[in-house]
């Protein structure tokens, strides 16, 4: 993203942040966002030169739109999860801000479902705004087996609390919020609590005491209804060499359905 563009998302959460009165969590919520464009240090500066104050009501669609034409659709429904969750987190969503996230969601051009499960997601606890609307779209994994009907769960030893996991359908988005005990980290990172990430293709969740949990892992679970559209990879004499002749890596092949990340480690040879 451009400076430009954090401009605009930057107003967008301090819009949403004094709406519903949480001005200190949208500019934590954004400082997040600019640092995943820029060191630390240089997103500080950023923040301090440019967050303003809450857009008057009238120019608020013209905002919408012009930063709708700037984001990718991973970018437009993060930012969204990231400003249901300021609204909906612990509370229900009073006329005025219902109004302004479902602007946001038009402007997005997010879809029917996709923009009502996003909406469930940013509760602290999905199942209660679910009601008994089914969701196979979200995924609780906890330390012990504990099933419901309208989601999807498993089990996952060492979480040391519950992992949820939103997969956005089409776009094949995986975002999650962690709420326990554990440090654990996401791609090296480490892993904010009750806060929604979104997840990047070869993202591995460690943790002290759990086996890591990898990206495809998580993908495959909401996979079951799409794998008549799953390829299947086969590499065959797959070989490496040194500079020099050496062999590196024999021959060999391999089959491997998509959605699965391969890696092949090579002895070290001193040459």
């Amino acid at each position: 993203m451009n400076e430009q563009v954090l401009q605009k998302l930057l107003s967008l959460f301090v819009t949403t942040g004094t709406l519903v009165d949480r001005v200190d969590a949208s500019r934590r919520a954004a400082e997040s966002l600019v640092q995943q464009q820029m060191s630390r240090t240089a997103a500080e500066v950023f923040l301090q030169k440019n967050w303003g104050s809450s857009l008057a009501s009238d120019l608020r669609a013209e905002l919408l739109q012009s930063t709708a034409r700037e984001l990718s659709i991973r970018q437009k429904y993060t930012v969204f999860l990231q400003l249901c969750e300021l609204v909906l987190l612990d509370r229900d969503a009073k006329p005025a801000e219902e109004d302004w996230l479902d602007q946001i969601q038009d402007a997005f051009r997010l879809g029917k479902k996709e923009r009502l499960r996003c909406r469930h997601f940013a509760r602290r606890d999905p199942l209660k705004s679910l009601g008994e609307q089914e969701e196979p779209n979200i995924l609780l994994l906890q330390e012990h087996e504990v099933t419901n009907p309208l989601i999807q769960s498993g089990v996952h030893e060492g979480l040391g609390g519950r992992l949820w996991v939103l997969y956005i359908a089409g776009t094949r988005l995986l975002y999650l919020r962690y709420e326990g005990l554990e440090n654990l980290s996401a791609g090296g990172s480490p892993l904010p609590e009750n806060t929604i990430v979104a997840l990047s293709q070869g993202t591995v969740i460690r943790g002290g005491r759990m086996k890591p949990l990898y990206f495809s892992d998580l993908r495959r679970r909401f996979l079951v209804g799409e794998a008549e559209n799953r390829i299947q990879y086969l590499a065959d004499e797959v070989r490496f060499l040194f500079p020099g002749g050496k062999t590196g890596l024999h021959p060999f092949r391999f089959e491997v359905t998509g959605g699965n990340l391969v890696g092949v480690m090579l002895p070290y040879l001193n040459r």
